[in-house]
């Protein structure tokens, strides 16, 4: 099915296929194990993240206005049916690159040391 990672060392937006929940992990990359679902958008597409970001290298983040902290990693994006079942992305490329901000990897390693 149509997803979209937010690749963010390269700084892109690209399609890709996703046939289930199992790939979205190794879709992400950078080694992540656990993924979380922070941030739904209005048409439904949810942002599959690193949940362990805080504690790995990273290579870049995302941001969004009014939001209070940025993504750190690469995102994936999918929708889901009312069972929860992962459908198809339907948000288009063009409109998250004027909605979403890239951080450098300076700025994320920045965000990290605040906590860490």
């Amino acid at each position: 099915m149509r997803a979209i990672k937010i690749n963010v060392e390269k700084q892109i937006f690209e399609e890709i296929e996703i046939k289930d929940w199992t790939e979205i992990a190794p879709a992400i990359g950078n080694k992540c194990e656990i993924f979380t679902c922070p941030i739904t958008l209005e048409n439904g597409d949810t942002m599959y993240c690193d949940d362990e970001a805080l504690f790995t290298e990273q290579f870049g983040g995302i941001i969004m206005k009014d939001w209070l902290y940025p993504l750190l990693g690469n995102i994936i994006l999918l929708n889901s049916n009312e069972e929860g079942d992962s459908t198809p992305a339907v948000s288009q490329i063009e409109e998250l690159k004027k909605q979403i901000a890239f951080l450098t990897k300076e700025k994320t390693n920045e965000y990290q040391k605040q906590f860490f």
